[in-house]
């Protein structure tokens, strides 16, 4: 009895300080603002138990990164995980030049990102072990299904990935300058190498190793951004960017 109070004070005490931390209030702001958001995207298609779950999930992260011995670290590695998944939406439901839907990410015409992945769900569907999983919760799902669910999917992976990012901001991990952060080159890449696998999966051209001078290996070069985020390298791109530079081929 006594060491289950004794927890329970703690438990308490922990929580008190956290709700005093400015980086874990972020996180709060973050999370509240964008499910509160009826008008698009999770807040108006989510159910209220799956946000709540969600927020739950998400808050009790953001106190693990707050109280970790390495806070920039441990949010590196909940951020750089949310990415890679996110990127790996993100270029099945991206635009294609041919659509009058606009690219508001920015992305597509980047290396190795096209917006030519949405016509090929069900190709990819048979041959990629995770969207086949998600295709298999659907009954005979049609193309529009399937985009269906991968932009749900995104939604969700999105969201915690921009939540980890505004803890990144408030602990201070990014470069003042907007146009040298890391955030965006990070995505970029990670999207690239995404795209990369599912083109290999399905037998489409390899565009980004036409496009970088590293040919059939540039997508094992966009891959390696993510190790070296998790580096702890002050500014990945930079570093990226620098190791890459021809001298050092």
């Amino acid at each position: 009895m006594l060491g289950r109070l004794v927890n329970n004070l703690r438990a308490r005490l922990a929580i008190r300080t956290l709700d005093k931390n400015p980086v874990y209030r972020a996180a709060v702001k973050a999370i509240r603002e964008t499910l509160a958001d009826d008008s698009k995207g999770l807040g108006k298609c989510a159910s209220q138990m799956f946000k709540e779950e969600l927020a739950e999930r998400l808050i009790r992260e953001a106190g693990e990164v707050v109280m970790a011995r390495d806070s920039i670290m441990a949010n590196r590695e909940k951020l750089a995980s949310y990415v890679l998944e996110m990127a790996a939406y993100q270029v099945l439901i991206l635009a294609s030049p041919m659509e009058e839907e606009e690219d508001v990410t920015g992305l597509r015409g980047r290396p190795g990102i096209t917006g030519e992945l949405k016509p090929h769900l069900q190709e990819i569907a048979e041959k990629d072990k995770d969207i086949k999983e998600l295709a298999s919760s659907l009954d005979n799902p049609t193309p529009q299904d399937l985009y269906e669910v991968c932009l749900y999917k995104y939604w969700v992976v999105g969201f915690m990935a921009g939540v980890f990012n505004c803890i990144r901001i408030a602990l201070g991990d990014y470069h003042s300058s907007a146009e040298k952060d890391w955030y965006r080159p990070f995505v970029a890449a990670m999207c690239a190498w995404e795209e990369h696998k599912y083109r290999e999966a399905i037998g489409l051209p390899d565009v980004l190793g036409s496009q970088d001078d590293y040919g059939s290996m540039a997508a094992l070069k966009y891959s390696t951004f993510f190790n070296i985020v998790m580096t702890g390298a002050k500014y990945p791109n930079l570093e990226w960017e620098e190791h890459f530079k021809p001298e050092h081929t």
